[in-house]
């Protein structure tokens, strides 16, 4: 139940996070924006790490978290990608994709448990989150088209890349470990951001402090993610992590005026919430 709980409250979290993004992202400037994020992250979980200092023995925890990271750039890379061809509105049905590769690959890989109820209340999370974002404009008669590929692809990576934070969790405590998540691939795209270093400065003397707070409830997000993973099945938590596209619909409806297809969005929150409770066993309780 405390596994549950945390995920409940990480995906409250992230839909504070992407709320506060609408105000704070600038268009073309989402290289610069996610280098901050990364170096602030980082210094934020290198502060935490030194209440908490343990290091992992062996080389293979230090391959793992290597791993991790080049699969979450790839995901977000990807991601970034598919904007480039696809609408938003077509992008984020896409993603919710994850959570079938996560059912999949943790059974697979992890031989964590699937039942009925979970198959069946994964489907409805998927259902309700993509319905959520669905519009009349949404097109995916071929699998071709770039930004497709892309959006799919995305969508397996970062699955991958929450499967080994979990299996990392093995080796690493909670707070080494995001802060290797967040440090490494600040480094990797260093290089990339500094070519960009005009559109970094301009937003750490612009939205600075938005950035951060901004970042403090992903961080918070990511974090109680994977307390929980230490807890839960993987194949659980996504699902119920999923609530966040909820919470944010409900974010923008309430923050920012986002009053349209109200009974679609009603609908889709029905189906979300039928779905995680299913998922977590939470109609055990009822």
């Amino acid at each position: 139940m405390i596994g549950i709980i945390l995920v409940v409250i990480a995906a409250i979290s992230a839909a504070i996070e992407h709320v506060l993004q609408k105000l704070v992202i600038t268009r073309g400037k989402s290289l610069a924006y996610t280098f901050i994020w990364q170096v602030l992250s980082a210094i934020l979980f290198f502060i935490l790490f030194l209440f908490n200092i343990d290091f992992p023995k062996g080389v293979l925890p230090w391959i793992i978290v290597g791993v991790s990271s080049l699969f979450w750039i790839a995901g977000s890379f990807s991601g970034f990608k598919s904007y480039e061809y696809l609408d938003l509105s077509i992008k984020g049905p896409l993603s919710k994709l994850k959570i079938i590769f996560v059912l999949i690959l943790s059974v697979l890989i992890f031989k964590e448990s699937l039942s009925a109820e979970k198959l069946i209340g994964t489907g409805l999370v998927v259902i309700g989150a993509i319905l959520i974002t669905y519009n009349r404009q949404l097109k995916l008669s071929s699998f071709k088209n770039k930004g497709v590929i892309y959006a799919v692809l995305s969508s397996f990576l970062i699955a991958m890349a929450f499967l080994i934070d979990k299996y990392a969790l093995n080796f690493f405590e909670v707070e080494l470990y995001i802060l290797l998540v967040f440090l490494l691939p600040a480094i990797y795209i260093a290089p990339f951001a500094f070519r960009k270093r005009k559109d970094v400065e301009q937003l750490i003397k612009t939205s600075f402090w938005k950035i951060a707070i901004t970042m403090v409830f992903g961080s918070l997000a990511y974090y109680l993610t994977l307390y929980a993973f230490k807890m839960i099945e993987a194949s659980v938590a996504i699902p119920i992590f999923e609530l966040n596209t909820m919470f944010a619909v409900v974010g923008g409806i309430i923050c920012l005026k986002e009053r349209t297809d109200i009974k679609k969005k009603v609908i889709s929150t029905i189906l979300i919430v039928l779905g995680v409770v299913l998922v977590s066993g939470l109609y055990v309780v009822f």
